[in-house]
Parts: structure tokens; C-alpha cells; sequence
């Protein structure tokens, strides 16, 4: 028994010194470790562990039942990945200044002894041009004796082989010159890559917070009103799928050089796959109000694509355009109406609108897709259609159907 004891004594002091001596970098990183990273003895891949964590995590919430706390989980995982990617983007940025510095200082060194080495050479070659390559019988004819024949043959052979050793010497650091100044402008362009990711995740960090505030107005974190919208998000998107299976199904295209400027197809092979927000429905076959949105911000100057708009999570609930982030745009709230005098108002006034097109008179019902109404012309509209293309008729294209939702600005 005692020998029993002292062997359990030992593999626990062993563990317990392993958990002590264990440096920080070996211990695994967790979503919510980014804050450590900074004094971690390796802070890039203390970051990495971080990333690829959350990376997890993300991938592991995409199969879980769809709850108001697991989305603001999901949310949450995303914005610490985003965060992670910030703050490793700046340490990256941090060490590779210091690394520029460092060889700017050698490149500047290298550069004045290329100089100082080019000096001295010029000046042998300079010599050995006025002296002239001595002859044999010049030296015997020239020389006291044997012993001073041999010393100045001697001397020669030394000459020439410093002379060697200085040409040897210029090539060498001429070779260490460029190589320093090559590795340096290859950091540099690294650098300013990594600058410009960082102004990319810093963007999508705010519109991750952003998304989180308006997730939390729109339910006023109830899961009732959570699952309300869950509801209103599926009806949406169930009925843009019956829009494109009428039409025969999603099929990509290629955009089309007579398309005005400004005009945006769904389809288009640019983004036609891109999920839009989070969701797993694509531009392709739910982006109408994405592209619609697209267009008209672009005639407004603010120029964007339904790639600009489709990547931007906090814009969408499930995959469905948040009336809060429509509003935020600079868009009217969304009016459910039959009644187009609103729509009219805006057409006289010279403004485009977005209209969603609905297989009944009924405001009640999910709109089937979404148009930009760009003029009236008597009784019909001309339109910007993300699906059927641009220079639409309204009366041609959906005669039977009904304008059941306005979006104005």
C-alpha cells in the first residue's frame, strides 16, 4: 500500500509539474481566448488556435436548430473570429514594420560599403592601367639580385590576389544588397495587403455588432418574436423559389455588354452563388429585393452590387432583407399597399422605387420578387428586372399579378 501511494503521489506531482512548466503557446486556444494572444509567447499562432476554433464552432451552428440564443451565439463566435483576425492582421503589420526597419538599416549599410569597395577597386584598376602588367625580363632586368626577384614576384601574386579578393568582395555584397532590398519590398507589399484586409475586417466587425443590435431591436430578444420572424423569413424565401421555378429554374449567365449601366442580374455568374448574409439561399435564387437594392443605391451614387449588399450580414435575418437595414440605407419604410399613388409620387418626382410583385391583391401574402420601377408610361411601368433583365414592361411580364409591396426613398 505505502508503495502504492508514492506512485499515485508521483504521477500527480508529474501532472501537476507538466500543467506548471507547459509553456502558454502549447495549451489549446478556445474562441474566447483572443484577449490572451497579445502576451502569448506566440501571438500569431495563439491567434490562429483562436480563429480556427471559432472557425468550429461557426461550422458546428450552421446544423443546430435555429433559436434566438443560438443565433446571437453564432453572431457572437463570429464577431470574436473577426476580432481575432484584426488583431492578428495587427501584430502581423507590428512585426513586419520592425522587420522593414531592420533592413532598411542594412540596406543603407550595404549600400555605403558597395560604394567604399567600388572606391578601392577603381583605384587598383586606375594603378595597374599607369603601372602596366610587368614581363618577366622587365622584372629580371629590373631586380638586385635573385632574392629581389622573388620578392617582387611575390608581391605581384599577393597584388593580384587582394585584387581578386576585393572584386570577390563588391560581387558578394552587390549580391546581399539586392537579395535585402528584394526581401524588402516583398514585406513591404505584404504589409500593405494586410493593411488593407484590416480596413476589410474592421468593416465586417461593425456590421457584425451591428447585425447583433438590430437581431435584439427587431425580437426584443423574445423568442416568441424570434420565431415569428423565422416564419416571416421562410414564407419570403419559399415564395421567391416558386418565382424561379416558374421561370424554369436558376440557370448563371453572363453579363450582357448592352446592359445599361447600373443594371444588376440576379443570375449573374459574378455572385449568382454567393450566400446572401448567413443564410444558405444564394443570390441567384432569393436576390431580387438583394439586386433590386443594388440598383437603386447606385442611381443614387452610392455605388454598390448585390455582392456588396449580399455579403453584408447585418442587412439580413436568415437570409431575409431586415426593413430596419432598409431604413438604413436611406429607404422609406416598406409599405404593404395595393394603392401605387405612392409609387407614382415618386416616379414625378424623378426618384426610382422597388416594388414587390405578389400573385394575389392580397397584402397579406409574401411578395414573389421584386422590381425597380424606374418611370410610368400611361398606364404601365418600366422596369429593372434582376431576373427577366432590364427595359421591362410591367403589363408584358406580369399581367394577373399585382404590386402588393413600395419601397420609396
Amino acid at each position: 500500500m505505502p508503495c502504492m501511494r508514492i506512485s499515485v503521489l508521483v504521477v500527480v506531482t508529474s501532472f501537476l509539474m507538466l500543467l506548471i512548466f507547459t509553456p502558454t503557446s502549447a495549451l489549446a486556444k478556445s474562441c474566447g481566448d483572443g484577449d490572451s494572444c497579445a502576451s502569448d509567447s506566440d501571438p500569431h499562432s495563439c491567434y490562429q488556435q483562436v480563429k480556427d476554433d471559432c472557425e468550429s464552432r461557426l461550422s458546428a451552428a450552421k446544423s443546430q436548430e435555429k433559436t434566438l440564443k443560438s443565433q446571437l451565439d453564432y453572431i457572437d463566435a463570429q464577431t470574436r473570429l473577426t476580432q481575432a483576425k484584426i488583431d492578428d492582421t495587427n501584430y502581423q503589420i507590428t512585426k513586419l514594420e520592425t522587420e522593414i526597419t531592420d533592413l532598411s538599416g542594412r540596406i543603407t549599410k550595404l549600400s555605403a560599403n558597395v560604394d567604399s569597395i567600388s572606391e578601392l577597386l577603381l583605384v587598383r584598376i586606375t594603378q595597374t592601367y599607369k603601372q602596366g602588367e610587368p614581363s618577366i625580363l622587365d622584372l629580371i632586368f629590373s631586380s638586385h639580385g635573385f632574392a629581389d626577384l622573388l620578392e617582387r614576384m611575390k608581391y605581384i601574386q599577393v597584388a593580384q590576389a587582394n585584387d581578386k579578393k576585393v572584386l570577390y568582395q563588391l560581387q558578394a555584397t552587390k549580391a546581399a544588397y539586392h537579395d535585402q532590398k528584394t526581401d524588402k519590398e516583398t514585406r513591404q507589399a505584404q504589409e500593405e495587403k494586410l493593411k488593407k484586409d484590416l480596413v476589410v475586417y474592421q468593416t465586417q466587425l461593425a456590421d457584425q455588432k451591428k447585425a447583433k443590435q438590430q437581431l435584439l431591436a427587431a425580437t426584443q430578444g423574445d423568442e416568441s418574436n424570434y420565431e415569428k420572424l423565422i416564419a416571416q423569413a421562410e414564407a419570403q424565401l419559399a415564395a421567391f423559389r416558386s418565382f424561379v421555378q416558374s421561370q424554369g429554374g436558376l440557370t448563371l449567365i453572363n453579363a450582357d455588354p448592352s446592359w445599361p449601366a447600373g443594371y444588376f442580374s440576379q443570375r449573374d455568374v459574378r455572385w449568382g452563388n454567393m450566400a446572401i448574409g448567413n443564410s444558405r439561399y444564394s443570390i441567384g435564387l432569393a436576390g431580387c429585393l438583394v439586386s433590386s437594392v443594388a440598383m437603386v443605391l447606385t442611381h443614387r451614387g452610392n455605388s454598390q452590387t448585390p455582392a456588396t449588399i449580399g455579403s453584408n450580414d447585418s442587412y439580413f435575418f436568415d437570409g431575409d432583407f431586415l426593413w430596419s437595414a432598409l431604413t438604413s440605407l436611406g429607404f422609406n419604410s416598406p409599405s404593404r399597399t395595393t394603392n401605387t399613388s405612392t409609387l407614382d409620387n415618386a416616379l414625378s418626382a424623378g426618384k426610382w422605387a422597388i416594388v414587390g410583385i405578389g400573385y394575389t391583391s392580397s397584402t397579406y401574402a409574401q411578395p414573389f420578387h421584386f422590381v425597380v420601377v424606374t418611370s410610368k408610361n400611361g398606364d404601365d411601368y418600366n422596369l429593372l428586372d434582376p431576373w427577366k433583365g432590364p427595359n421591362v414592361s410591367f403589363k408584358s411580364n406580369y399581367s394577373g399579378n399585382y404590386i402588393t409591396e413600395i419601397i420609396t426613398y
